[in-house]
């Protein structure tokens, strides 16, 4: 027996909805027809391509060119990425922790 492929999803809810189903299996509400749903995605696909060049064109930064401006954002970074603020914190009482045992060895 060959089920129908899942090829759409509805508006709505977001359930997926086989092929000629007309009507959401989830909530009941009335599955557009796909010559309209195509429209809507070509018109998507337009407006995100638009998007994307226009940011692209907008937020073009500058490489940093010393090691200390490298640094400077890296640590601007740190503020939006908790998971990159906790590398940069780990990675300090590393190096603390290194410079505290090779005191503790040459003055022992």
């Amino acid at each position: 027996m060959s089920r129908p492929v899942i090829s759409r999803r509805c508006l709505t809810c977001g359930a997926t909805v086989r092929g000629e189903a007309n009507f959401c299996p989830q909530c009941g509400q009335a599955i557009q027809a796909r010559a309209a749903s195509k429209r809507t995605t070509e018109r998507a696909r337009n407006v995100s391509s638009q998007a994307a060049s226009a940011s692209r064109t907008l937020f073009v930064e500058e490489e940093p060119t010393s090691a200390r401006e490298r640094a400077l954002d890296l640590l601007e970074e740190t503020t939006d990425d908790p998971g990159l603020r906790f590398t940069v914190i780990a990675l300090f009482f590393f190096l603390l922790f290194l410079v505290l045992l090779l005191l503790s060895k040459v003055f022992a």
